[in-house]
């Protein structure tokens, strides 16, 4: 019996713990929601991301050549860093993405 009572404890503390880190996880949530708009710099990099992980996961799955995708990405992120054009950053402005984060430093 005192067992069972002590297991109840915990588990009860445990809970009570949990339901406190999630308070806390989604009140963080909502205040980066508010103050934080995706600017085009952070929309590059996750498409380019996301293109890099379908495509290896493709080129395990389905075919080999699929990395010749990943390497098509991996090329343009490193010609847009010398030339300073993106194609994508022209796609991202014609959706109305920011160019930049207010207040955000512009190093030129």
């Amino acid at each position: 019996m005192r067992g069972a009572l002590l297991t109840t404890a915990a588990t009860g503390a445990a809970t009570q713990t949990r339901i406190k880190r999630v308070s806390h996880w989604r009140a963080t949530l909502e205040a980066a929601s508010e103050d934080q708009v995706m600017s085009m710099e952070r929309w590059i990099r996750l498409i380019a991301g996301t293109f890099v992980v379908v495509s290896v996961v493709l080129a395990h799955y389905h075919s080999p050549y699929w990395l010749l995708f990943t390497l098509f990405v991996g090329l343009n992120l490193f010609q847009s860093a010398l030339t300073k054009w993106c194609l994508m950053e022209d796609i991202l402005a014609k959706l109305g993405v920011a160019a930049c984060q207010q207040g955000a430093k512009v190093i030129k």
